[in-house]
């Protein structure tokens, strides 16, 4: 029997990455008794997932990811660069500017993620903007591959984010539909939403008969990156989430990483092509001649 979608749904881009682990962590035996994942290794998998999210903002620009996921402006910096061309997000721009400004009821079009140096593995596919019969408001629908949701949705998100920004601006009302084939949550990675809300807090609300694997593993996993001074762990990703999870006697983060607000995180257009530039050729022609200034 095919076993259906998982439907969620959320406000906003950070309530979305929140709900979505808490989700993966606390729903072992939904997933499981409807045939859409399970346990698999160190991680719960979630398949044929559709999740409504109501606003193409974070509403949460002050949050740094430094500070609660460890990492650098780099970590950014080489997504965009792997994922996305300008020049062709400046003629999926053009091509909705055009259709806007003849009040257009309804238009389709897609931005294929590209996958420059091959370390994205094709996560990302892509983002069909979109306009439908009867709703006000565009749509945008992000399609992936797979998706690991602790350490890598949220900058996911706010890539989007800041896709749909520079298409429609900062202050259009779109709604982002996600849809995931597959994602997963590492028990591992996940204890360092610590910071975001304490793990023990969302474990403790699951009924001891819905309790499962997940549960066992992510208490495990907590215990071990709580107590196991960072030094003498030797896997690279578990010592780091113990330096951003564990406190000194002051109770303060053990690292010093910080200063990488979400807010920071921003697509690199500070010189924007004209409007009279409409093709790949000339946008190519135009930033040659702009790179020689």
């Amino acid at each position: 029997m095919y076993p259906g979608q998982t439907y969620l749904e959320f406000d906003d881009l950070f309530k979305a990455w929140k709900g979505i682990n808490i989700f993966l962590a606390t729903k072992e035996k939904e997933i499981r008794q409807t045939g859409r994942g399970g346990v698999y290794g160190p991680a719960i998998m979630s398949y044929n997932n559709y999740i409504r999210i109501k606003s193409a903002k974070s509403n949460n620009e002050d949050w740094d990811i430094a500070v609660n996921l460890g990492y650098t402006i780099k970590k950014w910096t080489a997504l965009v660069r792997n994922y996305v061309d300008m020049n062709y997000l400046d003629l999926v721009k053009a091509e909705v500017d055009s259709r806007a400004a003849k009040s257009a009821r309804s238009y389709n079009y897609s931005m294929h993620f590209r996958n420059k140096h091959g370390s994205g593995k094709d996560c990302l596919v892509c983002l069909n903007f979109c306009k439908r019969l009867g709703v006000e408001y565009p749509m945008v629908i992000f399609t992936v591959r797979t998706s690991e949701v602790t350490k890598r949705l949220i900058f996911d998100f706010i890539l989007v984010q800041r896709i749909v920004e520079y298409v429609y601006g900062p202050d259009a009302h779109v709604e982002i539909h996600f849809s995931a084939p597959t994602m997963f949550l590492n028990f591992e990675s996940f204890c360092l939403f610590n910071n975001v809300k304490p793990i023990e807090k969302i474990l403790r609300k699951v009924p001891k008969e819905d309790r499962g694997t997940a549960h066992v593993e992510i208490t495990k996993a907590m215990n071990y990156l709580m107590n196991t001074p960072p030094q003498s762990i030797t896997w690279k990703s578990n010592r780091r989430s113990a330096e951003h999870i564990q406190r000194d006697e002051k109770g303060r983060l053990l690292h010093k990483r910080s200063g990488v607000p979400l807010s920071r995180l921003v697509l690199p257009i500070a010189n924007l092509l004209p409007k009279e530039v409409i093709t790949k050729r000339e946008k190519t022609i135009y930033n040659k001649k702009l790179n020689k200034k």
